[in-house]
This record gives structure tokens, sequence and C-alpha cells, in this order.
């Protein structure tokens, strides 16, 4: 993915929240622009994609919510862990579901996720504080963007019952969720405002990583398309 140019300079006086929405807006729109997604929404995507989009959420999801489970409790992060967001048992249920169309995963995209995955993990031990910005990306996007997906997909796979990851079971309000999970991150803001800058920057950076996904993704679909195994 081409990188996108950014002002990294936060403004002083604004919300985390808001910053961290401003300060990603651009690179946002590149990831959900990707050839990838635009399959879900429009294009000619098959089971075996979506076997393969499965699979790589797995492996972050794995990363990212066994991280912050480990520093659930610190003053940065607990804020922000809300187990009724957690996907990981909706996602194993959906590989089960998906199982059948299985395939061999390209070895393209195994280095593409495990390097992300090996990120979060380094961030766990290293400043764990910064594994909330990739958590905003993942979980606020689920809630939003990832229900318009839900009815893509829906459409796409009439048939299918896997799509339980985004179907958010113990929330009750979607709407309130999100509003709460934004004071959570405000939280976050007012008692650490040192840390403001490096989260709108570790923001980008997840923006990043997962476009790095989605272009992995989308170069594994055209093999497959083509016929290539690697």
């Amino acid at each position: 993915m081409d990188k996108v140019e950014t002002n990294t300079a936060v403004p002083r006086g604004q919300n985390l929240s808001s910053l961290l929405r401003s300060s990603t807006m651009a690179i946002h729109g590149q990831v959900e622009g990707g050839d990838f997604m635009k399959k879900i929404f429009s294009g000619p995507l098959t089971e075996q994609d979506y076997y393969l989009y499965l699979w790589s959420l797995v492996q972050v999801y794995e990363s990212l919510e066994n991280s912050m489970a480990e520093h659930q409790s610190e003053q940065n992060i607990s804020p922000v862990y809300f187990k009724e967001l957690l996907r990981m048992s909706s996602l194993q249920t959906d590989m089960e579901v998906w199982k059948s169309f299985q395939v061999e995963i390209p070895e393209s995209l195994k280095k593409t996720v495990h390097a992300y995955c090996e990120y979060l993990q380094s961030l766990s031990a290293q400043n764990p504080s910064l594994l909330v910005a990739h958590a905003y990306v993942r979980y606020l996007g689920d809630l939003s963007g990832g229900q318009m997906i839900a009815k893509a997909l829906g459409k796409k796979f009439v048939n299918s019952q896997g799509l339980h990851f985004y179907s958010f079971d113990q929330v009750h309000d979607i709407h309130e969720m999100k509003q709460a999970y934004r004071r959570g991150l405000d939280q976050i803001g007012s008692q650490s405002p040192d840390k403001v800058q490096a989260l709108c920057e570790e923001a980008q950076k997840a923006f990043e990583w997962n476009g790095k996904v989605i272009q992995a993704l989308s170069i594994a679909s055209e093999g497959m398309a083509n016929g290539a195994t690697h």
C-alpha cells in the first residue's frame, strides 16, 4: 500500500477520540478503498477469498486480544477494555463454518499477517499502552463499517451462517457502545496527555498495517483466480 502523507502534529484542546478520527481520516479512506474491500462490496468475491480474509482476522485478533488481556488492568488500557467486544469466540465459530472452503494460505499473505502479529506482540512487551490505537481501529471499525460488510456478505453468501464475527450479541446498543468506547478513549487522553501524540501516530500505523493485510489479500485473491498457488 502506498504510504499516505499525514500531518502528525496533533492540535491541543481536543478529546483523544476526536483526534484519533481526524488524524487517521486520510489513511482510513485509502484502506477502505483497497481492491479486496471493493470485492467485498461490489466484486466477485468467492468463498475461498473470504476464507483467507477470515484466517487473517483470526491471526490478528488472537494477537491483539491476548495482548490487551495481559494488560487489561493498566490505567491506559482498562477504560477501553470491553469484554463484550472480544471477537475470538465468534471468529472461531465462523472458521468452523468456512473450513469446507479452506485453501492453502499463500506465503506472501502469511508473511504479512505474521509480521503484523509480531508487531502487536512487540508493543505488548515494550509499550502496551499503544495497543489501544490498534484496538480502536479494529473495534470501532467492526461496530461501524463492519456492519455494512456483514450486509454485503449476507447478499453474496445467502446460505452462509458463518458471519458471527459481525454480530455483537453481548452489546445491547451499538451506538451507545461506540459512545462508551469514545468516552474511554477520552479518559485515557485526559489522564495521560503525554500519550496523545503517540496514540494518534500509532493509529495511523494501525491503518497502515491493516492496509498491508488488505493488499496481501488482494494479491492472494488474484493468484487464486489465475490458478496460482503461491
